[in-house]
C-alpha cells in the first residue's frame, strides 16, 4: 500500500479492511455462538422464567420423576438448526471473500 502511494486510510480501507474481513466476521460469529450456548451465567444471573435463554429453559424441561426426551430433542433441533444456517452462510462468504481477495493481490 505505501508502494503505490496510498494514504493512511485509503490503505486502510482498500487493503487492511479487506484482508481482515474474514478474520472480523469469524470472531464475531464465534462470540455470538459462546453468548447464545452460555449455560452457567444465564442460570446463575436471571430470576424469572421470562428472562431466559434458551439453553436454560430446555434444561428446565426435566422433572424429578421424568426427562422427556422427546420434548428436549426437538427444542435442541429448533434452537440449533437457525445456527448451523448461519454458520453455513458465513462460510460460503467467507470463503468467497478469501478467494476474491487471493485473486486480487495476485492480479496487482
Amino acid at each position: 500500500a505505501w508502494a503505490l502511494s496510498l494514504s493512511g486510510g485509503t490503505a486502510f480501507w482498500r487493503v487492511i479492511l479487506p484482508i481482515s474481513v474474514p478474520s472480523l466476521v469469524t470472531t464475531g460469529r464465534l462470540a455470538f455462538i459462546a453468548a447464545w450456548n452460555e449455560f452457567m451465567f444465564a442460570l446463575a444471573f436471571t430470576s424469572s422464567i421470562d428472562h431466559q435463554t434458551v439453553p436454560v429453559g430446555i434444561a428446565n424441561f426435566t422433572n424429578l420423576y421424568y426427562v422427556p426426551w422427546g420434548d428436549i430433542t426437538a427444542a435442541s433441533i429448533v434452537v440449533t438448526v437457525p445456527l448451523v444456517i448461519l454458520v453455513l452462510v458465513f462460510i460460503h462468504q467467507l470463503i468467497n471473500r478469501r478467494v476474491q481477495v487471493g485473486v486480487h493481490a495476485f492480479h496487482e
